[in-house]
């Protein structure tokens, strides 16, 4: 998410296969997760990571 400014259809087959994450149900509860915490907030287009500073610092940091 931190890639795209607006992280779009995040549980589909291709946003999973592009970022090599293991299921569109992993990404559906991780997302419930971080949307708990305030980490990620739902907007009309998609996701985004609601700290502007958090989401450049995983961009320079990926795992």
């Amino acid at each position: 998410m931190a890639a795209e400014k607006v992280a779009v259809n995040v549980t589909s087959g291709e946003f999973v296969r592009r970022y090599h994450l293991k299921s569109p149900s992993s990404v559906q509860s991780a997302l419930k997760r971080l949307s708990g915490k305030g980490i990620v907030g739902k907007i009309l287009d998609g996701y985004v990571i609601n700290d502007r500073l958090f989401r450049f610092w995983i961009k320079r940091n990926p795992i």
